[in-house]
């Protein structure tokens, strides 16, 4: 098990710790984007159309029930954490400034850290799920 998974396995001090930390940085980055003068995209239609603050709630809720419903967190908490983490600073932001803050061009279109945790979180938890197999000796 990675060091950081074997960190935050059990403890749920340190996974709201990590959590609220990452939550801080990513609104902290976008505030200061905002407000000295680096070039951003204001995101206020995420899926390409206006789903309003009540829908975003829903659907941040929506993820994290699952994710404990699944009992992922258990299994992967260092993925897990990067996943809830992105959703909830993108619905935090769009409630603080209005909108998502992009400010990182990729590819053909531009993205924030929240964004790229999401995507991250959900590739290795994945990979973890389908690929990796656990031996005898970590299932004790």
């Amino acid at each position: 098990m990675y060091k950081f998974q074997s960190i935050t396995k059990y403890n749920w001090f340190w996974q709201s710790l990590i959590l609220l930390t990452i939550i801080v940085v990513n609104i902290g980055i976008s505030a200061l984007i905002r407000n000295f003068g680096f070039y951003y995209v204001p995101n206020e239609y995420p899926f390409g159309f206006n789903i309003g603050i009540i829908s975003s709630a829903l659907i941040v809720i929506f993820v994290t029930w699952g994710i404990f419903a699944l009992d992922l967190f258990s299994k992967s908490p260092a993925f897990t954490l990067l996943i809830l983490a992105g959703g909830w600073s993108n619905f935090l932001e769009r409630i603080i400034f209005g909108s998502a803050t992009d400010y990182i061009m990729f590819v053909a279109s531009f993205i924030n850290l929240a964004d790229l945790q999401i995507w991250v979180g959900l590739i290795l938890l994945n990979a973890q799920i389908w690929f990796w197999k656990p031996s005898t000796k970590e299932k004790e």
